[in-house]
């Protein structure tokens, strides 16, 4: 196909906003007790000036209180010191003026100057009993709230509030920093140059993404030839690209060295790629031709191209460049055109849909009887859920009543699984018994009063998809007056409670949380199920969960990592994997969500966060194994069948529990699928470090936990680490030990890390705003380390890191410590075990868990062990009290005790962590 590029810049027409913050109006600014600001304005002739020392909560009354017909709200402030900081904005929406219900957000102040923002309403969370979008009394600003810090003479000068019925501007298009550039993403088929938003190749491909071979970062031409030259026609027949630039005409072929300038031939140091109909250049070939001085990386996966230096910075703008990147990544559909490429794709009604098409499934049956692996997967999910199991003769969970409501979450449990269970054995096996369990199990669940869309959003969630799944696979053999009981039930308890949520209506979940995730794929599941039934509920449904589902994927940027721990890890992987794939098989696209940075090297995150002894357990997550039955999705989607591989392996032998998803994402493999992994990972974003000796049960593994203290669910244990030897986990985390007290498992006396002068509870003994970045890590075949910056987690650092080391061919681990103080402090290291404590001296101890034993050595400092045993509990508390007066330097080395090793041998010669590689 030849097309003109011009005609492929998007043309995004937006209404007029209106006002709903007018700034020049003295006496309101005043009346809020701010000041007029005559030397900062954009929009508006003044801006209010508000000085957070002086002030730290605004008010602002609304003089039209219905906020209801706007989805985007705008607007901009100017910051004066205020770099780092954030405040909180809050509609406050309560029958009694200066109430504490309504709907809020963080907002972060990433730069002085300028800082534009843009929020949807309709997304925002709420606490209280709101009272919906069209009783909104005030505007409330909150520099302190949350437990906000801003810099000490931080001000901020506010800008015009504007609304926006449907579209506001995306974020790029205020931008002056990306005037005249050019932004790329390794995740995006997608470019903005000069402000303007327009596909990499023709047609959208998704294949046409920059891309990096042999050090070489490979980016399109096309779209800034669009935008900057002149009549740029491009070919992706032929794979051509002409174009005018600066009054020359070029002409440029893909897999050739030869163009033409002017109608004469020249030669390239290299060949054009052609992927996806685009044809590719080198970055470097790219910026000199179109004269950019400036190439911008960001580990998200963004390309900038730009004259101007220092355009952005990685660390202080990281959640602006993880914006842009969902700006040129997802797609944005409205409701309407994912209803229409449902119609297009599925013209029948009563054609399932979700996951897996009839033709699908029907192919699947038939390689069950062919296939030994899918075969004995079948098998397992029969001794869970077929006819001669105890869940198939059970009667319907909530045939005999409903169980009180400290079993009802339990029970809601059984009843998914078995839903699930007896909808896919239908479906693999064609027996209709099967179907009429599904029924009756859907008919206890409809008899239900409510679901708890209020109370308990995650049984609303597993309940709506659940019922889903079985009305979308059996629904062909159920009579219409069941199908028409179930269709009520997912309207009534589900789907508009959803839309009651997305308008304002009722109390919004966290946003990018795991319930996010799971009640956006419970309504998109129900919309896309009942598109037929209620078309107008459905569309309004599809309107809002992708773009609510969208913060879910943030915090898997830029490499797979999960802050929040492996059980948020666990819900928001697995939601999103279905709710992707479940777009895929109905509408045929995933409109960009599975390209998000990060998450589709997220799988790989799981498994090198797991061993023999479980998750690793931070975040005060269990010790229990990680839900890996996303796997298999990950495998098709990524085409990496070593995801596939891990899990049928762990499946069949046992030590996972088998899953419907396992047979619906089934993918043939053989042991030239068995991956090779690296000994070692980092996360830098969830400041994560794990290294190993080897990926045997009784290797080593030595995990350092850091990033960010006020992370959600997080604890103040920025340095706690882990260690298995032997096959043993020897230090734990005490996440998941219930018998542990909450207060100590939150803090960082109930952590494997170090504090300073701690204070006791409840007050905090690391600064619950710390960030411990991981800013060093290498690794050679004999050893590995990595260390992390502690300076932020106490005021009395000055300097601080904590590292560590696999060294002597991996079999010995050191935990490092080293800090400069202001002034002289007591040093508190310590660290939990379930081991037996068999020897312990002033300076070493020996462990023994099931029969092996670990020898650990003190060194530097001038603190001992001291052992005190938890009461109640297994653990044992291991300290190390150092009295320091300006600089300490301490480690502790641990090794096994066998081939020959004795007590008194000497397992490390202390010294600087930055000599540890030389």
């Amino acid at each position: 196909m030849k097309k003109n590029l011009k005609s492929c810049i998007e043309q995004v027409h937006f209404e007029e906003p209106k006002c709903i913050l007018n700034m020049n109006d003295y006496e309101m600014i005043r009346d809020c007790g701010l000041e007029p600001d005559l030397g900062h304005k954009k929009s508006a002739h003044i801006t209010a000036r508000w000085d957070l020392d002086r002030l730290s909560r605004v008010r602002i009354s609304l003089g039209d209180p219905d906020l209801s017909a706007y989805r985007y709200l705008t607007f901009s402030v100017f910051a004066v010191g205020g770099e780092g900081g954030s405040f909180r904005l809050r509609f406050e929406s309560d029958e009694k003026t200066g109430g504490e219900s309504g709907y809020f957000c963080t907002l972060p102040v990433t730069r002085n100057g300028w800082n534009d923002y843009r929020l949807e309403l309709p997304f925002l969370q709420s606490r209280g009993t709101v009272q919906g979008w069209d009783h909104i009394r005030a505007i409330e600003l909150d520099a302190v709230a949350g437990g906000q810090a801003n810099p000490h003479g931080a001000c901020l000068s506010l800008d015009n509030f504007f609304g926006w019925e449907t579209l506001a501007p995306q974020i790029y298009v205020k931008m002056p920093e990306l005037k005249g550039s050019a932004m790329f993403s390794k995740t995006a088929s997608y470019a903005v140059v000069d402000r303007r938003r327009l596909p990499i190749a023709l047609d959208a491909d998704p294949d046409a993404r920059p891309f990096e071979e042999s050090g070489i970062l490979w980016l399109p031409m096309a779209p800034v030839a669009a935008v900057i030259g002149h009549r740029a026609v491009a070919d992706n027949k032929a794979n051509t690209l002409s174009f005018t630039y600066r009054r020359r005409q070029y002409v440029f072929e893909g897999n050739t060295e030869i163009y033409t300038v002017d109608g004469e031939r020249a030669t390239l140091p290299f060949r054009p790629v052609v992927r996806g109909g685009a044809l590719f250049f080198p970055s470097g070939y790219l910026a000199e031709f179109f004269h950019w001085r400036q190439i911008f990386t960001d580990p998200t996966g963004l390309v900038i191209l730009s004259n101007r230096k220092h355009i952005f910075d990685n660390r202080r703008d990281a959640d602006t460049l993880r914006a842009l990147n969902a700006e040129i990544t997802f797609l944005h559909p409205t409701g309407e055109k994912i209803l229409d490429d449902l119609r297009r794709r599925i013209p029948n009604p009563d054609k399932g849909r979700l996951l897996l098409l009839p033709e699908e499934w029907m192919a699947l049956r038939k390689s069950a009887k062919t296939d030994a692996a899918l075969g004995q997967l079948l098998d397992l999910l029969k001794e869970s859920f077929g006819a001669k199991s105890d869940a198939y003769a059970d009667a319907p969970v909530f045939a005999d009543g409903v169980p009180s409501d400290t079993d009802l979450d339990g029970a809601i449990t059984v009843a998914c699984d078995r839903l699930q269970g007896f909808s896919v054995l239908y479906r693999l096996t064609g027996e209709k018994h099967y179907a009429e369990r599904s029924a009756q199990e859907c008919e206890s669940l409809a008899g239900l009063d409510g679901w708890g869309a209020q109370t308990a959003i995650l049984r609303t969630a597993a309940i709506g998809f659940s019922v889903s799944l079985a009305y979308d696979w059996c629904h062909s053999v159920w009579s219409e007056a069941r199908k028409a009981l179930i269709e009520r039930a997912l309207l009534r308890y589900l789907m508009r409670p959803g839309v009651d949520a997305y308008n304002g209506r009722a109390n919004m979940w966290r946003s990018g949380s795991p319930a996010a995730a799971e009640i956006n794929c419970a309504l998109t599941a129900a919309a896309l199920a009942l598109a037929y039934v209620y078309p107008e509920t459905s569309l309004k449904i599809l309107q809002s969960s992708l773009r609510n589902a969208l913060s879910c994927l943030d915090a898997y940027a830029p490499d797979g990592g999960h802050a929040e721990g492996l059980v948020a890890w666990e819900r928001t992987t697995r939601s999103l994997a279905l709710l992707i794939a479940m777009l895929e098989s109905a509408t045929g696209s995933d409109y960009g969500l599975a390209s998000a940075p990060g998450f589709s090297a997220t799988a790989r995150f799981a498994i090198f966060a797991e061993t023999s002894n479980g998750s690793w357990n931070y975040n005060n997550c269990p010790a229990k194994a990680i839900d890996t039955s996303v796997f298999g999705w990950f495998s098709r989607k990524y085409q990496n069948p070593a995801y596939a591989w891990i899990r049928q392996r762990d499946v069949l032998a046992g030590r996972k529990k088998i899953d419907v998803t396992d047979l619906i994402w089934y993918t043939p493999v053989s042991e030239e699928s068995a991956p090779t992994l690296p000994l070692d990972a980092v996360y830098r974003r969830a400041g994560l470090a794990m290294l190993r000796s080897g990926w045997r049960d009784e290797d080593v593994f030595l995990g350092l936990h850091g990033g960010r203290n006020n992370v959600f669910g997080g604890e103040l244990d920025a340095g706690s680490f882990l260690l298995e030897m032997g096959g043993e986990r020897f230090f734990s985390e005490t996440g998941g030990c219930e018998e542990l007290p909450l207060m100590l498992r939150a803090r960082a006396e109930g952590q494997n890390t170090v504090v300073i002068d701690p204070q006791d509870a409840p007050a905090p003994d690391q600064n619950p705003d710390a960030e411990a970045i991981l800013c060093e890590a290498k690794s050679t075949a004999a050893r590995a380390y990595a260390i992390m910056d502690m300076a932020s987690t106490s005021d009395l650092i000055l300097r601080g890191k904590r590292g560590i080391l696999l060294t002597d061919d991996r079999r010995v681990a050191i935990v490092q410590d080293e800090m400069s103080l202001s002034e002289s402090a007591s040093v508190v290291w310590s660290a939990y075990t379930t081991a037996k404590i068999r020897s312990a001296s002033a300076r070493t101890l020996i462990l023994e868990q099931n029969g092996k034993r670990l020898l650990c050595k003190l060194m530097g400092g001038s603190g001992r062990f001291a052992v005190t045993p938890m009461e109640g509990t297994a653990f044992s508390r291991i300290t190390v009290k150092t009295e320091v007066k300006d600089k300490l330097r301490m480690a502790v080395a641990f090794r096994l005790m066998e081939d020959g090793v004795e007590k008194s041998d000497k397992l490390y010669e202390l010294r600087p962590m930055s000599t540890w590689m030389q």
